[in-house]
């Protein structure tokens, strides 16, 4: 048994195996926990909290109801209104839900704009910074669509999140992610939009966030990495040049797969080790012949 306070439980492994054997469902779990999840206790709320987050991201291939889905986000919703300590077992559980689970739109909206306005990301220790950016990209994967509605507070609030991050180890794969989505750009401006803000604005833009950080280095942005990071890539971006190259479709996407090609060789040049200078040679051997494979032994 698990205690909380002065009242006791039962323990994760047994609530899991009572949800996945389908004993009790969630909503009997919460009610459960009731006593705890709502004492003036701040330490017993934290932890029934804390239990019942636990056991949503065990819940990995368990789907739950629409109803359940809503009554908890609305649950976990309040509870980011709560003591400051129990703010991260709530983000927990939300980011279970939102990886997990089957958002319903309107509940998907308003999850993210409570989460802008009831949590300052940036005072959170480093884990729940990382769970933050977690549930801004499974939201933003998920429910895009229906989170266009919010428009331009949900680049706001998603710019405040991340404003004065200084490790950005903590979140680059999902900061790739979430910023990589938009493309392509589908984007018509308005006859009398007043910014005068077109399509390449929003392509030039999005190409400097992915060229923000080398922990973006798998992606793209061979003017910008430095070598070490772009020679494991050379095999696949060689195949992709080649392609466009010989068997191109367009003007335009050749002219872009030489100038990726040129950009290449610039980075490489731009290195003396050892070891990048022999990627460099084997590389360029590998071009003049027109050979596919890339053989670095």
């Amino acid at each position: 048994m698990a205690a909380l306070g002065q009242e006791e439980y039962p323990s994760l492994a047994t609530l899991l195996q009572d949800v996945y054997q389908r004993r009790k469902n969630l909503l009997q779990v919460v009610e459960l926990l009731g006593p705890s999840l709502t004492s003036t206790d701040t330490d017993k709320r934290c932890s029934a909290v804390q239990l019942l987050s636990s056991l949503l991201q065990k819940l990995v291939n368990y789907k739950l109801t629409d109803r359940e889905v809503e009554l908890l986000c609305e649950f976990y919703c309040d509870r980011l209104k709560d003591h400051y300590s129990i703010i991260p077992q709530a983000l927990l559980g939300l980011q279970a839900l939102a990886s997990h689970q089957s958002m319903p739109g309107e509940r998907a909206v308003i999850l993210i704009q409570t989460l802008f306005k009831e949590v300052h990301t940036q005072s959170l220790m480093q884990s729940g910074r990382y769970t933050v950016y977690s549930l801004l990209a499974s939201l933003l994967d998920k429910n895009m669509k229906d989170l266009k509605p919010v428009g331009s507070d949900l680049v706001f609030g998603f710019l405040q999140a991340m404003d004065g991050e200084k490790d950005p180890r903590l979140f680059a794969e999902d900061l790739f992610e979430v910023t990589s989505c938009y493309f392509p750009i589908d984007f018509t401006p308005a006859t009398d939009d007043p910014y005068g803000l077109t399509k390449d604005d929003l392509v030039l833009g999005l190409r400097r966030c992915l060229a923000a950080t080398s922990q973006f280095a798998p992606s793209t942005c061979l003017e910008e990495y430095p070598p070490q990071q772009i020679k494991d890539y050379l095999q696949p971006l060689w195949q992709a040049i080649k392609r466009e190259v010989f068997q191109t479709v367009s003007s335009e996407l050749e002219d872009a797969a030489l100038k990726a090609l040129s950009s290449i060789i610039k980075n490489l040049e731009s290195s003396s080790q050892p070891d990048v200078v022999e990627f460099k040679t084997l590389f360029l051997d590998c071009v003049i012949k027109g050979e596919t494979e890339l053989s670095f032994g």
